[in-house]
């Protein structure tokens, strides 16, 4: 396991910030932004994530495949760069066990109509009380149906 508090973890020209492969990852009042890859980059771990910010990484915000993402009050914000299919949040087989008062806002894709939150395979869980919206309405993909949404703003098509 692996448990990162107060840290700054900013500016790697070559790959993402935080990368988690089978394991425990806590990430706390941290900071990951202005990587080459993505903020977070996780598959097969539990990811837990508090009080931190993902920003400004030009592979996407997180990526968590596998495992369980636990997210609170935390900002994925400005992620992507338009010219890869990088966005703020993909979740892949992913069991969110808690995404509450998260602010997901401006990440850009290449893709349409999911910038800030993507879901692949059996991404399922909750999504509580944070705001998810995106360059262009819908901000995420249909494929997040199994996600439920309470207490949350999102930008959906009209």
């Amino acid at each position: 396991a692996a448990y990162v508090d107060a840290l700054d973890l900013s500016g790697n020209d070559v790959a993402s910030g935080l990368l988690c492969n089978t394991g425990v990852l806590w990430l706390d009042d941290s900071n990951s932004g202005s990587n080459d890859g993505l903020g977070l980059d996780a598959t097969n771990c539990t990811v837990v994530v508090r009080r931190s910010t993902i920003a400004a990484n030009s592979g996407g915000g997180l990526s968590v495949s596998g495992g369980t993402l636990d997210m609170t009050n935390s900002a994925v914000v400005g992620n992507g760069s338009g010219i890869t299919v990088g966005r703020g949040i993909t979740l892949e087989d992913t069991s969110v066990t808690r995404f509450s008062f998260n602010t997901v806002v401006a990440n850009i894709s290449s893709s349409a109509n999911d910038d800030s939150l993507r879901c692949l395979g059996t991404a399922s869980g909750a999504v509580c009380n944070s705001i998810i919206v995106g360059q262009a309405p819908p901000t995420f993909e249909m494929a997040c149906s199994a996600l439920t949404f309470t207490g949350t703003v999102v930008d959906t098509a009209s």
